[in-house]
């Protein structure tokens, strides 16, 4: 990804995981539930014989590929990268 100039205003050009998450929309939240509760599903229907325990470890791996979508979108949104016009407000 080439580095540019951000399109909308920097609100804050670093922020710390708290400010990202406080950032973070009811669609990043809903979003990252719907990745989670979804990879569960996929660990049960594919870990068959043992499908409770696949799918309990799929689902924390979609627990952290959705924490680490909901602090990228944040961090985006505060640098600039993305709407942010309730941010800036």
């Amino acid at each position: 990804m080439p580095y540019g100039d951000p399109k909308f205003t920097v609100v804050n050009p670093n922020p710390d995981v708290d400010e990202s998450l406080r950032s973070c929309r009811i669609s990043d939240w809903l979003g990252a539930v719907g990745i989670s509760g979804g990879s569960w599903v996929y660990g049960y229907c594919f870990g068959k014989p043992t499908r409770i325990p696949c799918a309990n470890t799929a689902m924390a791996l979609g627990m952290t590929c959705a924490s680490m979508m909901l602090l990228q979108n944040g961090r985006a949104r505060l640098r600039g990268y993305k709407e942010n016009e309730r941010e800036v407000k």
